[in-house]
């Protein structure tokens, strides 16, 4: 099942409780770094719903579940299709290893579940200056537990002066007068994207990857075969893969 065309949004990790339905069952609100769809995970029947960054109930037994695999279990196994082509099947695969991808797997990851990034590149495409991240980008970070580490290695900006073409000052201001939890830092890209991939388990990424086609099959499942004539079957694809993705065409 394709389930999204993934991006990075700075939204963070929340942990609020609500009721779900008429019965007041209580569940927990998660959103998660680089998802756009909504799960409902309150038991084994999981439904899905493409629909902005929302996870409810969502924790690592039911993620399990959702994913068709027990938790703690590794995803990857061989299986045949009805020609006999041989697959490799995957709980959760995420297209692309951008910041968006490897948040995304880092975030599956801290919950117990293991996926597979497919990159086309031969490395990690670390070109590129820098992001300037506020408060709400610092939380995704942070809930991922990447936050402290990058803190550490770049300046807090403070403030902005604006001026006009002959130099004379037409407003300045603090962050913070603006808004006492602001955080402002702007991050080197290929720090970033090297610290999400350092926190990765082992061959989490797959380079040399690139996506040829891709269908849904009759039980729901999804397949992928690479330029290199390999395929995975997959419960979940996840498309990480930026404006040409063959994942969201």
């Amino acid at each position: 099942m394709v389930v999204s065309r993934g991006c990075f949004r700075e939204t963070e990790r929340l942990r609020n409780v609500s009721h779900a339905n008429d019965e007041d069952e209580v569940v927990e609100s998660v959103q998660i770094p680089g998802w756009a769809c909504h799960f409902v995970l309150k038991n084994p029947s999981t439904s899905y719903n493409k629909s902005p960054v929302q996870a409810k109930a969502i924790n690592k037994m039911q993620i399990g579940w959702c994913l068709g695999v027990p938790r703690g279990r590794r995803s990857s196994m061989l299986t045949d299709d009805v020609e006999g082509s041989r697959f490799s099947e995957e709980s959760a695969v995420i297209v692309g290893a951008g910041i968006g991808g490897l948040a995304t797997a880092l975030s599956l990851h801290r919950l117990g579940v293991r996926s597979v990034v497919l990159e086309q590149a031969e490395s990690l495409r670390t070109g590129g200056t820098s992001l300037t991240l506020f408060k709400n980008g610092w939380r995704v970070l942070d809930a991922i537990s990447v936050g402290p580490q990058l803190r550490m290695q770049f300046l807090e900006i403070e403030g902005m002066v604006v001026k006009n073409g002959d130099g004379s000052e037409l407003r300045s201001f603090t962050f913070k007068d603006e808004d006492q939890s602001q955080e402002v830092q702007a991050v080197e890209r290929r720090v970033l994207l090297e610290t999400l991939a350092t926190q990765l388990p082992p061959e989490t990424i797959k380079f040399s990857s690139k996506l040829k086609t891709i269908q849904s099959n009759a039980n729901g499942d999804t397949q992928l075969e690479l330029e290199d004539r390999s395929k995975l079957l997959a419960k979940i694809v996840i498309g990480c893969d930026g404006i040409r993705s063959k994942v969201a065409t």
